[in-house]
């Protein structure tokens, strides 16, 4: 962190005692990366449930399909972004 503050990309608040990243388009442009992979994150790990869902549900292993139920009470979240 020491050297991305003496290269320029963070400056370091004394009073708050925390670095931060000065450049308004720098700061935008890491928002949407880490938003990015927070989605993908969450995308992987809900596709991850529904294949494991899928599969106990073929598999006729009802044990499997009731405990993934139990934690989603409420099937599918759907996120409208409008």
């Amino acid at each position: 962190m020491t050297v991305l503050i003496h290269l320029g990309y963070l400056a370091y608040d004394c009073k708050m005692k925390m670095a931060y990243i000065p450049n308004e388009e720098i700061q935008q442009q890491s928002l949407l990366r880490l938003w990015k992979k927070i989605i993908k994150d969450e995308f992987i790990e809900f596709e991850r449930k529904s294949r494991d869902l899928l599969n106990a549900t073929l598999d006729m292993d009802s044990t499997a399909v009731a405990e993934n139920i139990e934690k989603n009470p409420y099937g599918l979240y759907i996120y409208d972004s409008i």
